[in-house]
């Protein structure tokens, strides 16, 4: 048998805690839970490495795949970006899934006159709004994954900031620093990828 590596994986609680919450979300991506399996081993947020994953995979294993985008809702929930999340408890993660769910909701709403509230009590409409939404989200999702460094962030704020959002101002400026500060802007990038995925 050949083998490409060997290694010994020491037993830490707080890794075989985070490794038993990625067995108990039974991801359907074999490529989404592979990178999520690395980053625990490799000691890892669990967002690391899924903007350079999402930039060298094709649009068809990623946003336009039902079972990384299903990953990807549970991997937010997993860090409690939920909706009933105070606001003076927001997360970095939590910031940027609410902007990038603010922009692709008010862009669908916007760009083809649809929104939840209208289409929520008629099936045959309902199809129609995910159709526009899961568009709006992966030609974010494509322009996103093309930027790096300032091109990303002058995306990012021109484009993604472009709709309004509920966020407080202080919360806001915390978005503002993390693309300022050259080590956080890879974490934002990955973050947005993902945000998009889970809200496609």
């Amino acid at each position: 048998m050949r083998l490409h590596g060997i290694n010994r994986v020491l037993p830490v609680r707080r890794m075989t805690d985070e490794y038993s919450k990625v067995r108990r979300a039974e991801y359907l991506s074999a490529l989404f839970r592979r990178q999520r399996i690395a980053n625990v081993l490799d000691d890892k947020p669990w967002w690391w490495g899924f903007a350079r994953l999402c930039a060298t995979t094709p649009d068809e294993m990623t946003i336009k795949h039902n079972a990384f985008c299903r990953d990807a809702r549970i991997a937010v929930k997993e860090t409690e970006m939920t909706d009933a999340a105070h606001e003076e408890d927001m997360t970095l993660e939590h910031l940027i899934y609410k902007r990038v769910q603010s922009y692709v909701l008010g862009k669908t709403e916007r760009k083809y006159s649809l929104s939840w509230s209208q289409v929520k009590n008629t099936p045959g409409q309902q199809e129609e709004y995910d159709d526009k939404k899961k568009k709006v989200a992966r030609e974010a999702f494509l322009a996103v994954r093309s930027r790096t460094g300032a091109d990303f962030v002058a995306y990012f704020t021109s484009t993604i900031c472009s709709v309004p959002h509920g966020v407080p101002e202080s919360k806001y400026l915390e978005i503002a620093r993390a693309l300022m500060d050259p080590k956080e802007v890879e974490k934002v990038r990955s973050l947005t990828l993902l945000a998009l995925s889970a809200v496609a």
